[in-house]
């Protein structure tokens, strides 16, 4: 359904710090983005690092009290290195430390976003993937398909 997010936080027994993955989206669909979930506090408060395919663009944003407060300026920054043949995927790596996040594509360093003192949770929290429709979703939503996920705590 169009304007749905929908996410699965990782099974693990520790904090996740880092997360990579593969992930494989139509890039024909302009309906919708993907994703990491980080430091969740509760599901109205955490942070974002969302990936559009459609436009080739990625955002990092804290989510306060359902409030998105980007923190890439401009909001959506370029992705370069992404592999464009249909029915490929793209390998993801997600640093969400507690003074800095930090986007790689395909090996790449994507963009970084630091965390200030008064921009950042007081603990560290739970990770997950997220898949998220916008207007215009058709019947079938926007697909996303991840393999290969590994998640770690750094000391």
């Amino acid at each position: 359904q169009p304007n749905y997010i929908v996410w699965s936080e990782l099974p693990v027994v520790f904090t996740p710090y880092e997360i990579e993955f593969d992930a494989e989206a139509p890039n024909t669909n302009a309906a919708g983005s993907f994703g990491v979930m980080c430091h969740i506090q509760d599901e109205s408060n955490y942070y974002s690092i969302e990936i559009d395919l459609f436009n080739r663009v990625f955002s990092i944003a804290r989510v306060l009290n359902d409030e998105i407060i980007p923190l890439t300026d401009p909001e959506w920054w370029g992705i370069p290195g992404l592999e464009e043949t249909a029915g490929s995927s793209n390998h993801y790596l997600v640093n969400c430390y507690t003074n800095q996040i930090m986007l790689f594509v395909n090996g790449a360093m994507a963009g970084v976003a630091p965390l200030t003192e008064d921009g950042s949770f007081k603990a560290p929290g739970k990770m997950a993937l997220f898949v998220a429709t916008w207007d215009g979703a058709g019947e079938e939503g926007y697909q996303v398909f991840f393999d290969n996920v590994n998640a770690w705590f750094v000391r």
